[in-house]
């Protein structure tokens, strides 16, 4: 994608969204300022392109913050999982004894 298109598809979304509510008229009028500047526009999508590189592949999902947080949160995870392993169980059968 070049940034003319990253402009017209970042003006289409503040049009939603101004639609929708979610954005301000003057803010609208930013992104519409922005996306009819070249010079603006190309920054803009530099600075998209780049946190998106540095981002993970999954859009952001960082499978290193999922692993902080099982550590975190590793005792509760445990208590959970010993709680259900005791109703998994199999009762023993009266038959068997």
């Amino acid at each position: 994608m070049n940034a003319k298109r990253f402009g017209k598809r970042a003006l289409r979304q503040a049009s939603r969204s101004l639609r929708r509510g979610d954005l301000h008229l003057r803010d609208y009028e930013k992104v519409k300022f922005a996306c009819g500047d070249p010079e603006t526009l190309e920054k803009w999508y530099a600075e998209v392109k780049a946190r998106k590189v540095n981002s993970s592949m999954y859009g952001g999902f960082s499978w290193a913050a999922v692993w902080d947080w099982v550590q975190a949160n590793w005792p509760a995870i445990l208590k959970i999982l010993l709680t259900l392993l005791a109703f998994a169980e199999k009762p023993e059968d009266a038959d068997s004894k």
